[in-house]
């Protein structure tokens, strides 16, 4: 399965933002205004549904399986932290 921590490693190695992860599309990043591949596997929806329920609240996540509308992610970090 794949890692969610080292593809953000990457993406902070190679200078990249805005990760996007799509069921049955290779893992992208934003770099240098365009989208560049993190890995060239394509993700499995099981595995991508797994990644991301992995980093959503319970409340979240029961909100999402039963809608099934899409989510825009966008998390900070305080550089005071």
């Amino acid at each position: 399965m794949p890692n969610l921590d080292e593809m953000l490693k990457r993406v902070i190695a190679e200078k990249g933002s805005d990760p996007h992860l799509i069921a049955g599309d290779p893992p992208r990043m934003r770099r240098f205004g365009e989208l560049a591949a993190i890995d060239e596997t394509r993700l499995e929806a099981q595995a991508t549904r797994e990644l991301l329920y992995g980093i959503m609240p319970a409340r979240i996540r029961a909100h999402f399986g039963v809608r099934r509308r899409r989510f825009r992610v966008d998390v900070r970090r305080s550089r005071a932290l």
